[in-house]
């Protein structure tokens, strides 16, 4: 979507946003957003690195059925 053909109201609240994350504490903040993201991608690999440990353990088991 072209900058021209969104509404209005989008284009001000974007002009707004890009000012604020320009000042300190807007940078601060978008520093924070980013951590607290870059936190989460850490805990999601770290399960699949898990999952991933689990499959390569186990080892196949012969189990006697009477």
């Amino acid at each position: 979507m072209s900058e021209e053909s969104r509404p209005l109201f989008c284009r001000w609240v974007h002009d707004h946003l890009n000012r604020f994350y320009s000042t300190p504490c807007g940078r601060h903040l978008k520093n924070a957003r980013k951590e607290m993201l870059l936190a989460a991608r850490a805990l999601i690999d770290r399960k699949i690195e898990w999952l991933d440990s689990m499959g390569q353990e186990a080892e196949p088991r012969k189990i006697e059925v009477q």
